[in-house]
């Protein structure tokens, strides 16, 4: 003999409007006075004010709720909020797809598009800080550009840059170092005026070509000229001056 099979009785709806009990609704505007409007397929869409009577709670455009209506309209239950609320006042919330973060204010911090797939963090007032005890990394598949309206600084304990490229366009540049080093195939300097000023200055190449337009002048303590084969002097004219004595010595003398 078979026994019959009970059936669990069917859950009743939440919303029993005939007997003014609460339903579900919609806040649809959070700022000054909280309107909301029913929710569900067939619900009018007409939003109404409401009063807030849950302790604590800061109601956000999107969050579903319990209203009670009677003589007035009063928010009695949360059933899933759309917004995270800090204890500041910050929030965290939902919409039109993306996650948006607000400050105790209201202003917009972050915005995270899932759909565009694009992370935007802009306070507007506050400082900007990331920190991390392991590595860092910063990687663009386009370009990757860093814009300051003030000063841009950069703390490292050593600095490495490998690129194909580098352009560097600055009104004014300072370098300070205990030690610089340029290794390249080709350097080439153009400037309008060129000062070098050293304790010592040693050059050493292969060979080297000078070409100077107007003036050549060069003064110095002493001076001398080592060449190993043959030194050559050419002039349009040739004056040689000494406060004391002028010596020529070679096995031969040519003059004229």
């Amino acid at each position: 003999m078979t026994r019959p099979v009970r059936r669990a009785p069917a859950k009743k709806p939440l919303a029993i409007d005939r007997a003014g009990g609460p339903f579900e609704a919609l806040v649809t505007t959070a700022d000054g006075e909280l309107l909301v409007r029913r929710a569900g397929r067939g619900a009018p869409r007409k939003a109404f004010p409401a009063r807030n009577a849950v302790p604590g709670y800061r109601p956000a455009v999107g969050d579903r709720v319990l209203v009670l209506e009677g003589e007035e309209a009063f928010l009695v239950g949360v059933l899933r909020a759309a917004a995270i609320a800090a204890s500041d006042g910050a929030t965290a919330r939902e919409r039109d797809g993306a996650i948006e973060l607000r400050d105790p204010v209201g202003a917009l911090v972050a915005t995270w598009d899932p759909r565009a797939c694009r992370l935007v963090i802009a306070p507007p007032t506050a400082d900007l800080h990331l920190r991390t005890s392991g590595r860092l990394r910063l990687e663009a598949g386009g370009d990757l550009e860093l814009a300051s309206g003030g000063t841009a600084r950069l703390e490292a304990s050593a600095l490495e840059a490998t690129t194909h490229r580098a352009s560097l366009d600055t009104r004014e540049a300072h370098l300070r170092a205990e030690g610089s080093r340029v290794d390249a195939t080709t350097h080439v300097v153009q400037v309008g005026k060129l000062e070098v000023s050293a304790q010592r200055l040693i050059e050493t190449a292969g060979e080297v070509f000078r070409e100077v337009e107007g003036l050549l002048q060069q003064r110095a303590g002493r001076a001398r000229t080592l060449v190993k084969e043959t030194f050559r002097l050419l002039a349009g004219r040739t004056d040689i001056a000494s406060r004391e004595d002028t010596v020529i010595d070679g096995k031969r003398v040519l003059l004229g």
